[in-house]
């Protein structure tokens, strides 16, 4: 028979100790004896996302004839409080909008607040003949040190004068996850990297993400989920889920350090949503050789001793890991679709996406050989 729960320790009395349960199936979200018992087996933890077939109608609905609405659009500088910003609603209005893809930049001729913050900030909306979609943008400079901490800047400028270049696109991010279409190689309209989480005392590799994340604004978006106590409480899906599922679904690189255990759920929503996890610990995803066997083809692995040192910064690395093997991201982009469904527990079933996570599972207790 077939038992569940978090943890393998759980049930560590009856797999050590009673011999009528040597053949015992134990579904574990963490496998905390990895190589001890055979009989325990890594489930992925449920994510935020489940499939359901009503999604595919509505891939096939969206298409490359989205196009993007301006919403708003503005620009500015914050330097010691002051904060000056400027209507661009108009100007970027007549030249992005309905189109599939825009590239635009507020240009200015000289510097109106030399050694502070600037941004290029607003929203647009994807739209086709039955869905829309709504996106956060902003563009933006670390010229000064007056940086907030949350805000997700792209490559600006700095100097006598300065551009807010900025690039939107409505391309595949029309409906739900990009391997819903088929692919998750497409340009992603977020922050680079982002993290989602929060930090305990003693949890040295998310400090160290976090902090990284943090002073790296132009690159890395952050979102501070709280203690994590209220994670369970109704309110979190209604007031944070959505706001994580949109931030990571934006990112192409997805920070997952450990927390209490090597392993953790943000992983399994990141490879559900196509975004590549970068883990700190191996076992984080080596637990679930069931599920993933070749765990190294979707997520970057960063040892914990080079997140420690003090000249490394995790953000400047994925960077240069971008900018230097394009290639290499677009295989592991593509490798995360092609295991995104197996990876998730489907609200009802697809009839030709293969095994979702619970399927995979029960096809490995069926094939299982008891011992003698």
């Amino acid at each position: 028979f077939i038992v569940m729960g978090r943890t393998a320790h759980n049930m560590r009395s009856f797999l050590e100790r009673t011999a009528h349960y040597k053949n015992l199936i134990k579904f574990t979200i963490e496998n905390t004896y990895p190589d001890k018992f055979r009989n325990v087996v890594a489930v992925p933890y449920p994510t935020w996302f489940h499939y359901d077939p009503t999604l595919d109608d509505q891939v096939r609905s969206a298409s490359s004839s989205a196009r993007m609405v301006i919403q708003q659009a503005a620009y500015g500088y914050n330097c010691n409080h002051k904060i000056d910003v400027n209507n661009y609603f108009e100007a970027m209005s007549s030249e992005c909008s309905w189109k599939n893809s825009c590239t635009t930049s507020v240009a200015v001729s000289s510097d109106p607040a030399p050694g502070c913050q600037k941004e290029l900030f607003g929203r647009f909306q994807c739209v086709d003949s039955k869905f829309q979609t709504s996106w956060a943008f902003k563009a933006g400079s670390n010229c000064g040190t007056q940086v907030a901490a949350s805000t997700n800047l792209l490559g600006m400028q700095c100097g006598e004068a300065w551009q807010a270049p900025v690039h939107l696109s409505c391309a595949g991010h029309t409906v739900g996850p990009c391997w819903l279409s088929g692919s998750c190689t497409h340009e992603r309209p977020g922050a680079l990297v982002s993290f989602a989480g929060s930090v305990k005392p003693r949890e040295v590799a998310r400090t160290q993400c976090y902090e990284h994340c943090r002073s790296r604004p132009n690159h890395c978006a952050l979102y501070d989920t709280g203690k994590r106590a209220d994670s369970s409480d109704d309110t979190f899906f209604e007031n944070k889920a959505a706001n994580m599922y949109k931030m990571i679904l934006a990112s192409t690189f997805c920070l997952q350090p450990p927390g209490d255990t090597p392993t953790r759920k943000g992983i399994f929503d990141s490879l559900t949503l196509g975004c590549i996890p970068v883990v700190f610990d191996q076992n984080s995803m080596a637990w679930y050789e069931v599920h993933l066997p070749n765990w190294q083809q979707v997520a970057v692995f960063v040892p914990s001793a080079k997140l420690a040192h003090q000249s490394f910064n995790v953000v400047d690395y994925l960077v240069d890991l971008a900018g230097s093997m394009p290639g290499l991201i677009k295989r592991k982009q593509q490798a995360i679709a092609d295991i995104a469904y197996r990876s998730q527990y489907s609200r009802t079933p697809s009839a030709h996406r293969g095994q979702d996570a619970f399927e995979h599972s029960l096809d490995y207790v069926l094939q299982w050989t008891p011992e003698a």
